[in-house]
Order: structure tokens, then sequence, then C-alpha cells
């Protein structure tokens, strides 16, 4: 029996096993607005990049399409306010003009930089008794001039902590699982940077995305210096930053190993609450925390299909001996 894991539910789980048990069977009614505008513009950057030619209408017509879904979902659920409409909509907005602000000066210029290889690639990482982890890289680019091939990972965020990157397990695993065919590769951060801004005390909603529209152009001017050699290597802006990252050998084992044990947590470890930060800001799963209320899990959520259970795929494998993509059975470069 084979069983595949994903990246975003080892995630769920490091950060808490008890959340991680209940996105396996319920699903929040309103999907939470940080991952619906990551999402977006991914799919948005998965057009521009992947397909050759592909203008910056099409890519802002995803972002009007995914607004209105976003909507309908609000309406569906019975359970929205007129701030989770107004916020959307705000959203989707600066979405469309960072979007825009970004085609016009870095994705030009990332043309001629660089050569896409691949877009949305699958990789699949053997762990440990029949247990796969099953990952996405967002692309693969390889430098027109030099000819190196990057690791390409977009980001939706206001920051980056750079300390934290060598941290990043996620992209130790791309990298190992990419070791085979291209050897130790660097992985190239694209960070689109999220607004910070609030809505004023005093400050009409009009007034606002204005104030923040206007911000958006003024950042988008400060870019009219790059060059297609900026852009080929790292540099930061306040529309777009992009670090280059390189992993070392110890890195990659250190992420092998620490996938293999969240694999065996996950199949075997205990459920259990774990309080952070992190509760408030990234858990949709809150108030049903720590005990299931059924009258707010029938009013907030629903079942999660099977067919959404990504978890848990079977398929007739070998005898459940050692994973052979083992870091040291990789030939080192």
């Amino acid at each position: 029996m084979t069983v595949f894991h994903s990246f975003s539910q080892y995630r769920t789980h490091a950060q808490c096993p008890l959340q991680w048990s209940f996105s396996r069977r319920w699903e929040p009614k309103i999907t939470p607005l940080y991952f619906v505008e990551g999402r977006v513009m991914g799919q948005v950057l998965d057009l521009w990049y992947g397909k050759p030619g592909s203008t910056m209408k099409e890519g802002t017509d995803i972002i009007w399409e995914a607004r209105e879904e976003r909507l309908r979902e609000l309406h569906s659920s019975g359970i929205a306010t007129t701030q989770d409409f107004q916020e959307s909509v705000n959203k989707f907005e600066f979405l469309s003009e960072i979007a825009s602000g970004y085609f016009r000066t870095v994705l030009t210029l990332d043309r001629a930089a660089w050569e896409t290889l691949e877009v949305q690639k699958e990789i699949t990482v053997p762990l440990w008794r029949g247990q796969k982890l099953v990952a996405i890289l967002d692309g693969v680019w390889k430098n027109r001039v030099t000819g190196e091939i990057f690791i390409v990972e977009h980001k939706y965020k206001a920051s980056l902590d750079e300390d934290l990157l060598s941290l990043d397990r996620q992209i130790s695993t791309y990298v190992l699982a990419m070791v085979k065919n291209h050897g130790v590769l660097r992985t190239i951060y694209n960070v689109i940077r999220k607004r910070r801004e609030r809505l004023g005390k005093n400050e009409t909603n009009e007034d606002f995305v204005r104030r923040v529209e206007a911000s958006i152009r003024s950042d988008e001017n400060e870019m009219a210096s790059l060059s297609p050699g900026v852009v080929s290597g790292g540099f930061e802006s306040p529309l777009v930053t992009r670090i280059v990252e390189t992993r070392s050998w110890v890195d990659l084992d250190f992420s092998y190993a620490e996938n293999i044990a969240q694999s065996r947590a996950i199949r075997s470890g205990p459920i259990y609450r774990n309080v952070g930060d992190h509760c408030e800001r990234l858990c949709p799963y809150r108030s049903l925390c720590p005990n299931v209320d059924p009258t707010i899990l029938e009013r907030e959520y629903r079942p999660r299909s099977s067919r959404q259970r990504t978890a848990v795929s079977s398929a007739k494998s070998g005898d459940g001996a050692a994973p052979s993509l083992a870091p040291q059975e990789l030939p080192r470069i």
C-alpha cells in the first residue's frame, strides 16, 4: 500500500496536529482570503510564464473571474458579513493593480532574461514503508545568458524573512528531487509584495482604495530602472523582492530526515492541540477548537469529500522496504 502526502498537509500537521485532523474531515464554508489571494496570483503567474505571448488582460481576467467566484462563495455560505464582501472586493482590486504592475515591469524583463522550462512541475519523493511525498514546483527557469537552471518559488506575501529561508524544508525537498537530473540547483524566491495598508479611522472605503492603488502605482514607477541583468539575480523593491538561495548537502540530508519523521507522525503520532500565534492568524478551524460545537460545525463548515483528501491515495507497492531516494545514494555534485 502506497500512501501519498502533500506538503500542505506536512505544514499543517507540523503547525498543529489537531488542525490537520480537522482539515481531513471538514472545510470552512468561507475559504480564508489569504489562501484565495495566493492561489489566484499563482494561477496568473503560471499563465504568464507558461504561455509565451500571454497578455496582461489574460492574467487580470483570471483575477476578475476569481473575484466573482469568491463573491458567489460568500453569498452561498449564508454567514458572510458586509465586511467580508467589502474586504474581498478590495483585495481583488489590489491584486489586479499589483499583478498589472508586475506584468509591465518584472515580467517583461523576465521574458528576455529567462527561458521557462517547466511550470507546475510535479515531483514525488519516496520516504519510508510505502509513503511518498508529492509536491508541485512553481517553475523551473533557465538563464538565457549563463545557461544555469533554477527552481522558482513564487510567493505573494507582505514580507519574507531571509534568515529563515535556509530552514525551508519544502524548497530543500524540491532541490533533492531534482538532483538526479540537474545536480544541486539554486532557488529563486520570487516574492510579490502584498499591501500592508489598513483603512484609516475616519477614511471612507473609496478613499482607502484610491490611496492604496496610488501607492502601488508609485511603487511600480520606482522599478523603472530595472534591467534584464537585475532580474537575473536577487533584488529588492517595494513591489517585488527576488532572493536567490543555495542549498548544501547538509540542508538536503536534514530535510529528508525531517520528512520521514513527519510522515511517521502523520501515520501513527498523537493528535494534540498546539497553541501559538498561528491559532489566531492562520487557523481556519479556531472556532472548533479545542472542543467541536455541533452548532458551529453545521453553520460554518461542510464535510470534506473523499476526493479532496489528497493525503491518502492507494496503490500496490513493494514490500515496504527503505526508500530508494535517500540523499546519500544520490550523486554529489
